[in-house]
């Protein structure tokens, strides 16, 4: 009998990569034939995947839900040219702003792609929805009666998703006691959370507003240090909000790390880049961040999308990135990745690129940890295989008493887990398979010639080649991670646990 913490220290294979990509690869693209594309949102309706994405003159609206064969929806031209659009959505429709021309808030039904425009502003930086509250926040609002360039606009799209009421119009200077009327309180991106605002503002710095009286928020914490002043773009934050990544979008800067788990003291940690262009005199410009679990995402326009490891937020470790504009000699000037969209729940992730448009990449995990003929076993009924689904969405797999195939739904990793992150985990052995010890009878869980998984009952003594998880979840903690398990006629076939807590297989190459 082997123990479980031997096998992950043997035959683990690494992949070799060219400086263009790590991890990532692209499977689509999508382009409307225009100039200057910009940003670009997902989201799931009737079941689908859909990615929708700006260009200078047009909206395009394309279904990914095969990540390699996109198929286009909708081109929608609003009238509008601008080369800075931005989108978002809740239930059943696309909300959208531009920073030139006079769209004000656009509303896209999901269903037809029509849409209108509530032009109570003529222009807008960004948007953020807080889907806890149904509360849509206009970031960086100008001109026309609400000329909001000091605060936001909100507008409450859970009372009514189509025509949303206007609920507030902030001016922050009215709630900053000690700011006085000079300071310039213009919000260029925000990221809220059930009422708490992350705003990023600008030229000012960064700070946290509670909006629970939409109608007077209070000021919980602010921060300039380092020269987050130098001019402050946009922030994700991690899900237990206890940290902030900010990208500063000058190229003097590279991402800054705040410790925001107390709002009243919010530290600086450092900031960090790891630049693909060697011999530059500044380092890229980054762009936009997003979080999913323990991964940040980045747009980082000449760099292409750069993914870190942020297990240990303090301690970003580059895991993968893509370069979506090769060729260049310098960090100059505006090209290559504007924004990604990295949460669709099959992994899909759409990112745009200035020039080219929408590009599709998945992630993918070249680290394999090997079983070597032998069977991975489980040997109490607590226990079992444990995929992740979604940031925080995971799917236990075990054997029922009768031999049928159990996929538990879970809502976290179990307290008695072993992680295997950022590697597949590759049974070598068409013979061998997932054992599962139920009252006493042994199941043996295989996948077949045509990728279906079979569980058979294979007797009561335990075989002599198994990798025992003695009463441990083991649990594949990654995007794009898979247990990989070899049929009898040589294929090798990917095994995961899809959003809809169904077992899913595709064939793959044997590592």
């Amino acid at each position: 009998m082997k123990n479980i913490f031997i096998f992950l220290l043997i035959g683990v294979s690494t992949g070799v990569f060219a400086q263009a990509s790590l991890n990532l690869k692209e499977v689509g693209a999508h382009d409307t034939g225009s100039v200057d594309y910009n940003d670009v949102w997902g989201y799931v309706h009737d079941d689908k995947e859909f990615i929708v994405y700006g260009a200078r003159d047009k909206i395009a609206i394309v279904d990914v839900t095969d990540c390699s064969n996109p198929i286009e929806e909708a081109v929608i031209d609003d009238g509008n040219s601008t080369i800075w659009r931005d989108f978002k959505d809740y239930g059943d429709y696309i909300y959208g702003v531009c920073d030139q021309g006079s769209e004000g808030l656009e509303i896209i039904n999901k269903d037809d792609y029509s849409f209108t425009q509530i032009t109570d502003f003529p222009r807008a930086h960004n948007l953020f929805i807080d889907e806890d509250n149904g509360l849509l926040y206009v970031a960086g609002s100008r001109g026309g009666g609400l000329a909001q360039t000091r605060g936001l606009l909100v507008y409450d799209v859970g009372a009514d998703q189509l025509n949303p009421p206007l609920v507030a119009e902030i001016d922050f200077n009215d709630f900053d006691d000690e700011s006085g009327s000079n300071i310039n309180w213009y919000v260029h991106d925000v990221y809220v959370r059930d009422n708490i605002a992350y705003c990023s503002h600008g030229f000012t710095g960064y700070a946290i507003w509670d909006f629970t009286d939409v109608e007077n928020p209070v000021q919980l914490g602010f921060s300039e240090c380092d020269g987050l002043g130098d001019y402050n773009h946009s922030s994700w934050v991690t899900q237990d909000l206890k940290y902030a990544y900010i990208a500063e979008e000058v190229p003097q800067k590279s991402i800054t790390i705040l410790d925001i788990s107390d709002v009243t003291d919010i530290q600086y940690l450092g900031q960090f880049s790891d630049p693909l262009l060697t011999g530059a005199s500044t380092p890229p410009r980054v762009h936009n961040p997003f979080i999913r679990a323990d991964l940040l995402y980045t747009s980082y326009y000449h760099d292409g999308v750069k993914v870190y490891d942020i297990s240990e937020p303090e301690e970003p470790v580059l895991e993968a990135y893509f370069d979506t504009a090769t060729g260049h000699s310098s960090y100059s000037g505006y090209i290559g990745a504007w924004g990604i969209y990295p949460f669709l729940p099959s992994g899909c992730i759409g990112v745009s690129d200035i020039e080219d448009g929408l590009l599709l990449l998945e992630h993918e995990v070249e680290t394999t940890s090997t079983i070597t003929d032998a069977d991975l076993m489980f040997d109490d009924l607590s226990v079992g295989l444990v995929f992740r689904k979604n940031a925080d969405d995971y799917g236990r797999l075990r054997s029922g008493p009768n031999g049928e195939i159990v996929v538990q739904a879970m809502g976290g990793i179990p307290a008695s887990h072993e992680d295997l992150k950022r590697s597949n985990l590759y049974i070598d052995n068409a013979s061998k398979g997932l054992i599962f010890s139920v009252s006493g009878k042994l199941f043996r869980m295989q996948v077949n010639d045509i990728g279906n998984i079979v569980n058979t009952f294979i007797g009561f003594v335990e075989p002599n080649a198994v990798v025992k998880a003695q009463t441990t979840n083991m649990v594949i903690n990654s995007v794009g991670s898979s247990l990989i398990m070899k049929s009898p006629d040589g294929t090798c076939w990917r095994v995961n646990i899809n959003i809809d807590n169904m077992l899913v297989t595709e064939s793959t190459i044997c590592p």
